[in-house]
């Protein structure tokens, strides 16, 4: 089954720079995003499996991307991305239903582990709506 992944983050290069370091997987479908607008866009047209969302400069404008990805798609899986200077936002991501959270910097490999383990986890619960 194909992963529709959508990176959400504000930070051009970083975005670029995530994209490039995840494995050339034939089966994922990866969309980006900068800002809440675009990202709700992309939500409500396309069926997105897994959300990274960096929190770091969006800060409390990814904190409403996340409600509102929840509120479209429940069952989409979102992975917050932040600094450690930020970990308000890392909690409050967790308590809004984000699927983990990763610090800068990050273990490239436990990031696309956590990935398939989310997308995992919608597929299975998307089995048991039916």
């Amino acid at each position: 089954m194909r992963l529709n992944l959508l990176i959400v983050e504000s930070d051009n290069f970083f975005r670029k720079n995530l994209a490039r370091r995840l494995p050339d997987e034939k089966n994922w479908r990866v969309l980006f995003a900068g800002h809440l607008i675009e990202a709700i866009k992309i939500v409500k047209r396309e069926n997105i499996d897994v959300v990274l969302l960096g929190l770091k400069d969006l800060k409390k404008e990814g904190l409403m991307i996340l409600k509102e990805v929840k509120n479209i798609r429940p069952l989409t899986e979102i992975i917050t991305i932040n600094s450690s200077d930020q970990i308000d936002l890392s909690i409050e991501g967790m308590k809004l239903g984000a699927f983990d959270d990763f610090i800068v910097p990050f273990d490239l490999e436990s990031l696309v582990r956590r990935i398939r383990e989310a997308h995992q986890k919608k597929k299975r619960l998307k089995k048991q709506k039916r």
